[in-house]
């Protein structure tokens, strides 16, 4: 069979074929069987309104989150420690357990490069604690036995051993700002 006639035989499958497709197409379309297009449930803001999605503010419903922390000085451990505020101007105690936590705390980096799904400490009164240091943080991600079992026991037990091992290189290294602190001093 020569070049022409192999082109041809080719484009004649390809034309049967779809041809073969499109009927099929119209056939489940006059039996129902094909799902329809549903109009949308969402309101979209008015023009020059702001739309913000549910649980990225400070504040929503009458609910503040309320820092107890408002300092954190350099190279001193602390924790961040804040409460949930109601509309009645005192701290949420009666949290509800949602997929197994009392609190789920999200961080969002400004740059949007980043975020965080932490689960703070209750420290009683309606107050939450997060642990700003790394050890403090190893800490409770090693007391936390179900994200160890999520993760896997053996996952978390490296992940932790490099961690702790980064922590200690760490504090044997003298920092730029402690070289220009203290290097007068030789």
């Amino acid at each position: 069979m020569n070049t022409p006639a192999r082109l041809g035989a080719y484009l004649l499958g390809l034309a049967v074929l779809f041809g073969g497709a499109l009927g099929a197409g119209r056939a489940a379309d006059a039996a129902g069987l094909t799902p329809q297009a549903t109009p949308h449930t969402t309101v979209s803001p008015a023009p020059g309104e702001a739309s913000v999605p549910e649980g990225l503010q400070v504040s929503n419903n009458g609910y503040t989150l309320t820092p107890r922390t408002t300092t954190v000085e350099p190279g001193r451990e602390t924790d961040f420690r804040f409460t949930v505020t109601g509309p009645d101007g005192r701290p949420v105690t009666g949290y509800q357990v949602q997929h197994e936590k009392k609190l789920h705390f999200i961080v969002v980096s400004r740059d949007l490069g980043g975020f965080w799904h932490l689960h703070p400490r209750e420290a009683g009164g309606g107050e939450w604690l997060l642990p700003m240091t790394l050890p403090a943080a190893l800490d409770a991600f090693e007391a936390d036995g179900e994200l160890t079992e999520v993760l896997g026991k053996e996952f978390a037990a490296a992940y932790l051993a490099y961690k702790r091992d980064e922590v200690q290189r760490f504090s044997r290294t003298v920092t730029d700002w402690e070289f220009r602190e203290y290097a007068y001093h030789l």
